[in-house]
């Protein structure tokens, strides 16, 4: 059981340090703009000694401190519950900074409050970003096309379209 959480604790941190290893400018692909501030912020947490690169002693204490986070009561093995209730933490934490930046977008007055009309503005907005083909629906035709190099957009913020 120890092994399997051990090893669970390592593949999260080697998932971290894969973030790392993208070329600059990140895999938009998947991440976009997000992953590429994530990889640069644990870039910048992992990397001790600022010397622009994560060593493997580097590496290893970062998995030393992350084991010791998940360690609630400090005995040197971590339990299912402890592991579940980290993980909860962190998914409350990050869902919690999610609906901050969402409500701000969203209180065009920064009034503090979210008003219908509001709300229903920033919708039309959603509608006519994700409307690529400007039809006025959505379908698969409005789907966003992948790319491999990043997400290329133009002036008014909408990625490219296929003008087919």
């Amino acid at each position: 059981m120890i092994r399997i959480l051990t090893a669970g604790l390592l593949l999260s941190t080697l998932a971290a340090g894969s973030a790392l290893a993208q070329p600059a400018g990140g895999d938009q692909e998947h991440h976009g703009e997000h992953g590429r501030h994530h990889g640069a912020a644990m870039m910048e947490k992992l990397d001790t000694n600022k010397d622009g690169s994560i060593d493997a002693a580097e590496f290893e204490a970062a998995a030393a401190t992350r084991f010791s986070e998940i360690d609630a009561n400090g005995d040197g093995s971590v339990t299912k519950e402890e592991a579940t209730a980290h993980a909860v933490k962190a998914a409350t934490e990050r869902a919690t900074e999610r609906a901050g930046k969402m409500f701000e977008r969203l209180d065009a007055d920064k009034d503090g409050t979210v008003t219908q009309a509001e709300f229903t503005q920033a919708r039309g907005r959603m509608f006519e970003h994700m409307d690529r083909n400007d039809d006025g629906t959505l379908s698969r035709d409005d789907r966003p096309k992948r790319k491999h190099h990043g997400d290329h957009r133009h002036e008014g913020g909408k990625p490219e379209r296929d003008n087919r």
